[in-house]
């Protein structure tokens, strides 16, 4: 799976972390947030472990990240989810934004993945609208290809016709 974003938008980022919380919030563009835990975020954008949450906060969350994925999201925020217990530890994060809506390229490309795993399939499901049509399901069918084979010669039939001459 790809992300389809803005190259001019991920080149306007200053910073490294910047430019990956941009990749990864545009992923989640048509829900208008991301909520995502302190571990895997610092998985994510590979925060060294030294980094305290202070230190996550000053560097991660800089003044030139912030202002430029506000410049790039509409309306965005950044929320701390804290947790229960002494200090009330930060736990998480949730990126809020404006919802973009899903343009004809995503609707597209949801098509084509829908095609591929049609054909990938080793017993494909019927397709919802089709409707069999069989000779001997259909009776108009039926008595096309009777009448058919009725007055068509079969290959035997000229080869016997070939063979009394």
């Amino acid at each position: 799976m790809f992300t389809a974003f803005e190259l001019e938008d991920y080149n306007k980022m200053h910073t490294s972390y910047g430019q990956e919380l941009y990749r990864l919030i545009k992923q989640f563009r048509t829900t208008g947030f991301y909520r995502v835990k302190t571990e895997d975020l610092r998985h994510l954008l590979s925060v060294p472990k030294s980094y305290t949450n202070a230190e996550m906060d000053r560097k991660v969350f800089s003044k030139t990240t912030v202002s430029d994925l506000t410049n790039a999201f509409s309306n965005f925020k950044i929320k701390q989810e804290r947790g229960t217990g002494r200090g009330r530890p930060i736990i998480g994060y949730t990126f809020t934004f404006d919802k973009e809506k899903t343009n004809q390229y995503e609707i597209d490309r949801k098509k084509e993945e829908q095609i591929a795993q049609f054909w990938k399939s080793d017993e494909p499901e019927p397709m919802p609208n089709a409707v069999a049509q069989t000779e001997y399901q259909n009776p108009e069918l039926r008595k096309q290809k009777e009448e058919t084979d009725r007055h068509s010669a079969g290959f035997g039939d000229l080869l016997k016709g070939w063979f009394k001459k």
